[in-house]
């Protein structure tokens, strides 16, 4: 199993009081060692700017490129500019780009850095520059490839949806805290969802029985439907209970769980998969709960406490909410 990864992504860093501390990946690395989850590094190159304008509009890439040579303004009210910013964002889209290649020649790709879901072709913003999972999921499909993105972030993938929402041959996937109550507020609901878009909106204190229960629901059906041909999996962890950017309580033990169910899938179907980061702030839990996540996924075993968020059952309410959701979704 590969990790990509390279001190040149902890040049990705928002600020020493912003969330989006470049140390994660490191401190990351390094807490899986002390677990004991068996890796080895993986090198690789800056992406390119014609890569990065496969998503991107050439407007907002000079616009990056000026305030990296600037140091400001900033990129969005929540995702400052600095000197150098533009380098940064593009090491860390190339560590993307490299998990993909290596999930084509060994299953799966793996990249600590990635997972920039909010970024607009002509915008950054929530804490993202440029858009690694969309530049990746166009490239796939140059080569004809069908992508599905699995995103269980707390934040709801708006600017994948947002590219890709209405596409046939792209099936975009978002289980996220309720945004009536969470970032980005605006997009993220059942209404939303038909056949190749569907989003998962899971109310304020949901924990693992919730999120496993839909996760189970929703997902093997609908990778036995659509057979993709590459899956891109976000596993976001900031909905872990000792997270503080969401209200989700999402134990380690729930984490391990829907990798299990996912990893089941795409190895008896073959379908190559890289996993990339998503939003997790608080060390060490963070790294333990992706940590117990690639376990999964390369049948290793480590040995933690799993269920470590203290939850209440919110009763019928997630099984009204995943009816619907397989309904408007055609998974009935």
């Amino acid at each position: 199993m590969k990790i990509v990864f390279s001190e040149k992504l902890s040049l990705l860093h928002l600020g020493n009081n912003h969330p989006m501390r470049g140390d994660r990946y490191e401190k990351a690395i390094q807490r899986f060692y002390e677990l004991g989850l068996n890796f080895e590094i993986s090198d690789f190159s800056m992406a390119e700017e014609s890569e990065i304008a496969l998503f991107h509009t050439t407007d907002y890439i000079q616009k990056v490129k000026e305030i990296s040579r600037k140091g400001y303004p900033d990129i969005s009210p929540d995702t400052p500019g600095f000197k150098g910013i533009y380098e940064a964002a593009a090491w860390s889209v190339g560590a993307t780009l490299k998990a993909v290649e290596i999930a084509k020649q060994e299953g799966l790709g793996i990249n600590l850095a990635g997972g920039w879901h909010h970024a607009f072709p002509e915008t950054g913003r929530g804490f993202c520059i440029f858009s690694d999972t969309g530049i990746s999921i166009q490239k796939l499909r140059k080569e004809g490839k069908k992508v599905m993105i699995i995103d269980y972030d707390a934040h709801h993938g708006d600017g994948i949806q947002r590219a890709f929402g209405e596409e046939e041959d792209i099936i975009t996937v978002s289980f996220h805290q309720d945004p009536a109550t969470l970032y980005p507020y605006l997009t993220g609901y059942i209404e939303e969802t038909h056949k190749t878009n569907i989003n998962v909106p899971l109310p304020p204190l949901s924990g693992s029985e919730e999120f496993v229960y839909a996760f189970s629901e929703i997902i093997p059906p609908l990778i036995n439907r659509e057979s993709p041909d590459f899956l891109i999996v976000e596993m976001g962890v900031d909905g872990h209970c000792g997270c503080y950017v969401a209200n989700l309580s999402i134990s380690k033990a729930g984490y391990r769980e829907v990798a299990v169910i996912l990893s089941k899938i795409v190895k008896e179907k073959g379908i190559p998969t890289v996993l990339v980061r998503g939003g997790g702030f608080v060390y060490p839990h963070y790294a333990d709960a992706w940590a117990v996540q690639i376990a999964a996924f390369d049948d290793q075993s480590i040995e933690m406490p799993l269920n470590d968020c203290i939850t209440k059952s919110i009763g019928t309410e997630i099984h009204r909410i995943v009816k619907e959701v397989k309904s408007k979704a055609g998974l009935n």
